[in-house]
């Protein structure tokens, strides 16, 4: 649940309620928009997500193995076919 309390008002947990209850309303469309202003968001302060050691290790393989093995990469479109067409 979108939680605005701490952006919205002064904390008030009245206030962050009635902002996740007015986002929750917004049209499909909008609800897609503010999500997606959202991550974008995430993303303009990546740096700020640490990672661990143990993760950029399995970064590094997994950039290592698609460099050893290009033939092996899939558009993601096909693998989400693949995935669809499993169910």
């Amino acid at each position: 649940m979108l939680l605005l309390v701490d952006v919205v008002g002064d904390g008030d947990a009245a206030v962050g309620q009635f902002c996740n209850d007015a986002a929750l309303r917004l049209p499909i469309p909008e609800r897609i928009q503010l999500v997606q202003e959202i991550w974008d968001s995430v993303v303009a302060e990546s740096a700020a997500v640490p990672v661990t050691r143990k993760q950029k290790a399995e970064l590094d393989r997994r950039l290592a193995d698609l460099a050893a093995h290009p033939e092996a990469e899939r558009p993601w479109s096909e693998l989400l076919g693949t995935l669809k067409r499993r169910r």
